[in-house]
């Protein structure tokens, strides 16, 4: 076979000395005087294989480099290309002089005939911009400097940052600017959120600790901010994202979903309030965080049907709740520590989510987030079938939702030729619970769907792969077409028409804001 190869005939008559194209093409040459040196990036960028030119060209000026192209392409650098696809929004623009960007490559003549001569007036028109050089249809422009991104890891110094979005890929960019922060100072335990950091989830802070700071995209509805966060005050802001400071009324804040919080019946919650901490569990969590002073709580409550529920706080009278389906608040007036405080349910499936610390606040009862949606995730391996179950309250008015099924092969599957199956099923706007089971037969992909105990119309699409290893999740998209949230549900294994393995992923609950 070897000898095979060497008998196909080489085609020789085309020879180019690489070295002089490398001398010869421009803006290479102009980019390699020292005067112009700093950051650039190349346009349009692909994160793919034609990227790997620019690193080729890259060899003549040695200035540091956005794109590129290798064995590994980082999830960083695809989200970052899908941001730039609206290069020279303000976003875009912002985002890059985050990254101290000081030089923009536009290749003009790549980009498709019908669509040059809009960038160039919009790149023109832009005021970040200024044209310094160009060859060809081979643009350069200075981005104007405005190092933000750099300034907010001043700010946020030894404290503690949060970074992530209420609606999920809001800004998928979001990842690079943790990633730059980190290489600008932040230290890796500083930083967490609902974000990934290549193929792992961020992280999150120590249980209990709340952020001193929180980056988020700057949306044009001020408040959509992810849950939790909304008391925070705005501390700076541009086109691409908002710097968020801690209100100071809170000492502490406890999200009993988070990896770190301790195992407790969320519907069943005895707690020991203190000056500066709450602790979990009863009788043996007295006495912990204690000192003189009024403190009030903030609890955050969940419920996919309505419930009612005591709560007590120290030796004050017990209170019944009447809980609506969705996410509520239930705010005490202030009371002298230590007090215990305690969280019973009578009815229903209400839980306790959150609790928050304060100094100075005012007794508001219990208030409910109709504009928030709480979401519940568990699978389960049927006989024959691999089951999932949503329970989900959608906010009331406006267009119906989406709910959508994808299994693709993992880990890097796409559409078309990577995605095994697409189901989907209408979840109504109508502010109530709905519980839905989605069964899918791994073998002849076939799918149904029942909602709150009733078969549901599904739409479904089936695609060509059939072996291999696979990941199945779900998604909920607006009226608009917008992702609300995304969730993984299982992985599986196929192979010659038997499900050789299978692995469910963790129950999950969270709140997103759609």
């Amino acid at each position: 076979l070897v000898l095979a190869e060497f008998a196909n005939p080489l085609d020789a008559s085309d020879r180019r000395d690489v070295m002089v194209q490398l001398t010869s093409i421009e803006p290479y040459g102009w980019l390699a005087q020292p005067q112009n040196s700093g950051p650039l990036v190349e346009l349009p960028m692909t994160a793919d294989q034609p990227d790997v030119q620019y690193m080729l060209f890259g060899t003549r000026d040695w200035q540091p480099l956005v794109d590129g192209w290798s064995g590994f392409v980082p999830p960083g650098t695809v989200q970052l290309k899908r941001a730039l696809d609206a290069f020279p929004d303000p976003t875009t623009v912002a985002l890059l002089q985050g990254l101290e960007v000081r030089h923009v490559v536009v290749h003009l003549w790549q980009f498709p005939p019908n669509e040059q001569a809009g960038l160039k007036r919009r790149l023109d028109s832009t005021p970040q911009l200024e044209p310094v050089y160009h060859s060809g249809e081979n643009y350069v422009y200075e981005l104007a400097r405005n190092p933000w991104l750099r300034r907010i890891g001043t700010t946020v110094g030894s404290g503690t940052l949060w970074v992530g979005e209420s609606r999920h890929e809001a800004m998928p960019s979001l990842e690079v600017l943790a990633y730059a922060l980190r290489r600008w100072g932040l230290k890796p335990e500083q930083i967490a959120g609902n974000i990934d950091i290549g193929y792992r989830p961020i992280g999150s802070l120590p249980f209990g600790r709340p952020a001193d700071y929180a980056l988020i995209p700057n949306a044009p509805d001020a408040r959509d901010v992810p849950f939790g966060y909304e008391d925070m005050q705005p501390a700076e802001s541009n086109p691409a994202v908002r710097l968020l400071k801690r209100d100071q009324t809170l000492v502490k804040s406890y999200d009993l979903t988070a990896p770190g919080a301790p195992k407790l019946n969320m519907g069943n919650v005895q707690m020991a309030a203190g000056a500066s901490s709450v602790a979990f569990g009863g009788e043996t969590a007295g006495g912990e965080g204690g000192g003189a002073g009024t403190r009030a709580l903030d609890l955050s409550l969940v419920a996919f049907a309505p419930s009612e529920a005591d709560i007590q706080v120290g030796d004050g009278q017990l209170e019944r709740l009447s809980v609506p389906a969705g996410v509520s608040h239930y705010i005490t007036l202030p009371f002298p520590v230590p007090a215990k405080i305690s969280f019973a349910r009578r009815s229903g499936d209400a839980k306790l989510l959150r609790v928050d610390l304060k100094t100075g606040e005012t007794d508001k009862g219990l208030v409910a987030s109709p504009d928030l949606m709480p979401l519940e995730t568990s699978s389960a391996k049927g006989n024959g079938t691999l089951d999932s179950r949503l329970l989900v309250v959608a906010p009331r008015g406006g267009k119906d939702f989406t709910i959508t099924v994808d299994t693709y092969v993992e880990p890097w599957g796409t559409h078309p030729q990577g995605h095994f199956g697409s189901w989907s099923v209408v979840l109504p706007a109508d502010g109530a619970a709905h519980e839905y089971t989605f069964h899918l037969d791994p073998i002849t992909k076939a799918f149904n769907t029942t909602r709150d105990g009733q078969p549901t119309q599904t739409f479904g699409w089936t695609g060509h792969p059939t072996q291999g290893d696979f990941k199945t999740s779900v998604s909920i998209r607006n009226g608009a077409g917008g992702l609300v949230a995304n969730m993984p549900l299982y992985l599986f294994n196929r192979k010659e028409n038997r499900l050789t393995g299978w692995q469910g992923e963790p129950a999950a609950l969270s709140v997103v804001r759609p």
